[in-house]
Parts: C-alpha cells; sequence; structure tokens
C-alpha cells in the first residue's frame, strides 16, 4: 500500500482542516489563494503560505512555510507547525531583511 501524506485545506477563517478527498484537496489548492503573509524589502520577497500537505510522520505537521526570495538572504526558507507560528516567522523574516538592507554587513 502507497503512503499519502495527510491533506489539509483552510476554511474561510483560515482554519485546517484534513481533506481525504484527493480531488476535493486538488481542486481547493488550485482555486485558493495561499499567501497569508507578503511583505517587500529593498529587493527581498517575504512570501508565507500554507502549503496544503506535509511529509512529516508527527502530529505536529509542518504545513506553512516562509521564504525569502531576493536580496542577501535570498533562498530563506522556514516551516511552521500552526498559522500563529508561520505568522510570527513571517515577523521574523521582514525583520532579518531590513537588517541586510541597514547593514551590509550580513
Amino acid at each position: 500500500m502507497k503512503w499519502t501524506p495527510p491533506l489539509y485545506i483552510l476554511d474561510d477563517e483560515g482554519n485546517l482542516i484534513k481533506e481525504t478527498d484527493l480531488k476535493k484537496w486538488s481542486a481547493w489548492m488550485q482555486s485558493a489563494d495561499k499567501t497569508i503573509a507578503k511583505d517587500e524589502v529593498g529587493e527581498a520577497v517575504i512570501a508565507t503560505a500554507f502549503l496544503g500537505m506535509t511529509n512529516k510522520f508527527t502530529d505536529a505537521p509542518s504545513l506553512f512555510e516562509t521564504t525569502i526570495t531576493g536580496g542577501k538572504k535570498n533562498g530563506f526558507k522556514a516551516r511552521y507547525d500552526t498559522k500563529e507560528e508561520a505568522l510570527e516567522g513571517h515577523k521574523a523574516a521582514v525583520a532579518i531583511a531590513h537588517r541586510c538592507v541597514i547593514n551590509t554587513d550580513q
């Protein structure tokens, strides 16, 4: 039997819902705006998004990811288990990008 990663969607309030129907999950993933936060700092774009699936085998799935594209921290990535953690991580990534713009040594 092939292992299928747990699938999730978000309700209208942004709460996690486990989705067992692959077709419903796929349709939601194609149509939903999965970005939960986005900022630009200098040349960097900091984006935090809902991933919809996890490959973790624990009770706390990493379903959110923050990335920095461009600037001195290009390629930065961090994953989070909850939306709240992701939003805090997003703020931290924005602060990192700001420090890089102010202090060119980083």
